[in-house]
């Protein structure tokens, strides 16, 4: 499917939803939204010959609905679930910037490098907060509040309460699941009794279940383990700080684990305050490298450029987006100072280069 049509249907989810929530939205603005994505959709659909044209009134009920029931082409993803965007609806709104209320929650980072950028310790300190946040997506609410408090953070800043969509009930009590990948609690899919990640790369990476006799049971394409956690004193990541902190992280992390398998390779996580992603030496030698993992290519560069560095930079994506590899690289052109690898492209040139 063109993607201007999934670009405007994905603004129209995310302006239904913020009336839907009450954000202050303008009602002709979602209208607007919703005009242009119905208009794209029924487009479409004339020229696949996939049905009638959409009124904006029937796409509202469809927005609720895997896009393959009523579009052409469509993917096996609904663009709202209990009324918020989806991860899929976030990352394609995204080619047109990124979401306003995601950004305002994840914007708590900034205010930690403020408090922390005078400390002696501080570049510590941050490493630390982030690698906490990362790895406690849901988390005991006084075990949270213990962490953020010596940094001026309160507990709404970082956490919220799970999710009534996330909640299942257990012998009495409210039990959530937690994703086996990045650790937020999934979603009860109440339409289809199935349970998954809210994030597009978890499900690609097979977390998804069905239940039998009241037990998860994996139906991707890996044999994940889901877990039930009592909600009682919990709290999870909210989204902006579990979108554009844990999932980035996670490629991050995971980096540096292979990185470090090398030996005589060190690896610094966010050094100088988050200046970049990744610090690897060897030696005397060493790489500079952001970690990226974005939908389009053409939007990474622009995001790029932004931000032009000073110094050699590798660009580093995940394996499964290696296609984009040719446009980043003819994109930035041959005097630019970034180089552009996959994870498992950057661990051989590491290795070649020092000849491991």
């Amino acid at each position: 499917m063109e993607e201007r049509v999934e670009v405007c249907l994905s603004m129209a989810a995310v302006e239904w939803s913020r009336h839907l929530m009450n954000d202050g939205v303008s009602a002709n603005r979602v209208m607007d939204a919703l005009g242009l994505a119905a208009a794209e959709a029924s487009r479409w659909r004339a020229e696949a010959g996939g049905g009638p044209p959409l009124r904006p009134a029937e796409l509202v009920e469809c927005l609720s609905r895997p896009m393959a029931e009523w579009l052409p082409e469509g993917e096996e993803v609904c663009l709202l679930e209990a009324g918020e965007p989806t991860a899929w609806t976030q990352e394609v709104a995204e080619l047109q910037g990124a979401d306003p209320l995601l950004e305002a929650q994840q914007r708590v980072i900034l205010t930690a490098l403020d408090t922390l950028q005078v400390r002696e310790d501080g570049e510590r300190q941050y490493a630390e907060l982030r690698q906490f946040l990362i790895d406690h997506p849901l988390a005991l609410a006084s075990e949270v509040r213990a962490r953020l408090i010596p940094l001026g953070l309160a507990l709404s800043d970082c956490y919220q309460s799970v999710a009534a969509p996330c909640l299942r009930s257990m012998n009495g009590e409210d039990v959530c699941y937690p994703c086996p990948r990045c650790g937020w609690p999934m979603l009860m899919q109440r339409r289809t009794g199935a349970m998954r990640c809210h994030a597009v790369v978890c499900v690609a990476e097979g977390v998804r279940f069905g239940w039998l006799h009241d037990r998860p049971v994996p139906t991707g394409n890996k044999a994940w383990d889901a877990r039930p956690v009592p909600v009682a004193g919990r709290v999870r990541l909210t989204p902006g700080l579990w979108r554009y902190t844990v999932l980035p992280g996670l490629w991050e992390l995971e980096l540096a684990r292979r990185l470090r398998r090398i030996p005589g390779v060190e690896v610094a996580l966010w050094p100088r305050l988050d200046l970049y992603d990744l610090d690897v030496r060897h030696g005397a030698r060493q790489w500079r490298v952001d970690v990226k993992d974005h939908r389009s290519p053409r939007r990474l560069l622009e995001l790029l450029r932004q931000h032009p560095p000073s110094v050699p930079t590798h660009v580093v994506i995940p394996d499964g987006r290696r296609a984009d590899l040719s446009l980043l690289r003819h994109g930035a052109g041959p005097e630019s100072l970034w180089s552009f690898e996959t994870c498992s492209g950057f661990v051989r040139l590491v290795r070649q280069e020092i000849r491991v």
